[in-house]
């Protein structure tokens, strides 16, 4: 088998977990983590996934209604087999290639689109008990920019946080993002 590094990206850290990623059609993406962690891993990568997926659609649903633009891919299926969660989300369209672009570029559209627009309606979105629905990991594999307008997380890695650790989240986000 090759793999096509166009349509096709893996992922693996040595006692944590392996990642597989890869265009199904020209409209679907399908991302594939299996965890093989054996203790509690108190980190931002984590192997105690809670995909909340009634909660993601509610979020579509609220970010559609306020944005012409989505900054939130569809996802039209996740399940889960053993300790491999799978999901299936609609294809991002038209990417900013960050890497060939400057330093001054990238950091402003950070500050506008994650700064500026999802953490603000993140705040302002529904909570539960004290808790905010947020990604996890919005690095600069997850955090996507694109010709539209808009910033893209991908649909794996959200779910139900507390205030510190939305705060440590926002931290952690703006340290990856701005090196």
């Amino acid at each position: 088998m090759v793999l096509d590094l166009k349509t096709v990206s893996v992922n693996s850290k040595p006692g944590s977990h392996t990642q597989l990623t890869y265009r199904e059609s020209e409209f679907v993406w399908i991302k594939e983590i299996e965890m093989h962690l054996t203790e509690e891993d108190w980190g931002l990568d984590s192997n105690s996934f809670k995909f909340d997926v009634e909660e993601y659609q509610r979020l579509q649903v609220s970010v559609k209604t306020q944005w012409e633009i989505s900054w939130l891919p569809e996802l039209y299926e996740y399940k889960q087999e053993g300790k491999k969660h799978i999901w299936k989300y609609s294809h991002m369209q038209h990417l900013v290639d960050q890497k060939h672009r400057n330093y001054q570029e990238n950091v402003r559209d950070f500050g506008k689109y994650f700064l500026g627009e999802l953490v603000p309606f993140i705040l302002d979105y529904s909570r539960k008990n004290d808790q905010y629905f947020f990604h996890v990991d919005p690095g600069q594999g997850n955090f996507l920019i694109t010709k539209n307008g808009f910033c893209l997380l991908e649909p794996n890695n959200w779910g139900w946080v507390n205030e510190d650790k939305f705060n440590r989240i926002v931290r952690y986000a703006i340290a990856k993002t701005i090196k």
